[in-house]
């Protein structure tokens, strides 16, 4: 799932496995990065609508497990019952046509450049693969409000 541009209403996203999921996106933009199962992007403008991630499970995903990225606010955000077991699935390293790709630095839980605020409840992240892969990286100053039984992150 991706969301990118101006969003307007709820965005509910609920009760939904995911295996094998998150790519390598270079294919439009050239951008040689990783994606994940649930990929929110805020490209051209904030995505300010009500955005809700309730009973997902994500089982050994390529890359991250749900990703929040790009310059811009991403808020509010809901997560509760969200199960990550593994990520950095994709083979260890291989070369894409663009350079070297390797599945190090998939985290649980990345908020890349993003700002906003998010409730996170009951949400657990294991079985990370790949060197650097962490449970939870936030390089955009995006407030996460802790809830209760996350573990893992």
């Amino acid at each position: 799932m991706a969301c990118a541009g101006t969003v307007e209403g709820n965005r509910i996203v609920t009760a939904d496995q995911w295996w094998r999921t998150a790519v390598i996106y270079q294919v439009y933009w050239d951008w040689h990065t990783h994606t994940a199962a649930v990929w929110l992007y805020a490209e051209r403008a904030p995505i300010t609508a009500p955005v809700v991630l309730r009973e997902l499970d994500i089982e050994d995903s390529n890359y991250h497990g749900l990703l929040f990225s790009w310059q811009k606010a991403i808020s509010p955000v809901t997560v509760d019952s969200v199960r990550v077991a593994g990520t950095g699935g994709a083979t260890e390293t291989f070369d894409d046509g663009a350079g070297q790709v390797t599945n190090a630095n998939s985290h649980g839980l990345h908020f890349d450049g993003v700002t906003g605020t998010g409730r996170f409840d009951r949400v657990a992240v294991s079985g990370l693969k790949g060197a650097g892969s962490q449970g939870s990286v936030n390089t955009g100053g995006h407030t996460i409000q802790r809830g209760t039984g996350n573990t893992g992150w």
